[in-house]
């Protein structure tokens, strides 16, 4: 929820037409998500849905993906990746949360594989924000 706010409340002045799809796995997360973009006066900006990524990333098919926030079970990015690649946008930035602090679990190097081998995914971008606000660009 709170990144999703984040973003929202970039997308005013930036994209006044976009819009944020929060997908929570579970209603435990997914409610007080909700919650908290109602209370940040987001709820107009921010959708948030529950289930499995990687289901519902493809039921978006009439949306393109500007940003796309990778924020889960590092086992899974590169699955959500791939869900959301037909709908990332030329120059789409993705942004990977936990890179720096899961780079030498499995899961983690599939992900930084497939987006450093480019794996049909030139005209994307994928960055490393680390806490000290350093940016590595993959």
């Amino acid at each position: 929820g709170y990144s999703a706010i984040q973003m929202g409340s970039v997308f005013d002045a930036v994209a006044p037409q976009g819009v944020v799809v929060s997908i929570e796995k579970a209603l435990k997360f997914a409610l007080p998500a909700k919650r908290f973009c109602s209370q940040a006066k987001m709820g107009r900006r921010v959708r948030v849905e529950v289930g499995d990524a990687r289901k519902l990333i493809p039921r978006l098919r009439e949306q393109r993906i500007d940003v796309l926030l990778l924020d889960a079970e590092v086992d899974e990015y590169t699955e959500y990746l791939a869900a959301a690649m037909p709908l990332l946008t030329p120059g789409a930035v993705v942004v990977a949360d936990n890179v720096g602090i899961f780079a030498k679990k499995p899961g983690m190097l599939r992900y930084l594989e497939m987006v450093r081998s480019d794996a049909g995914a030139s005209d994307v971008h994928a960055a490393r924000f680390e806490s000290s606000k350093r940016v590595e660009v993959l």
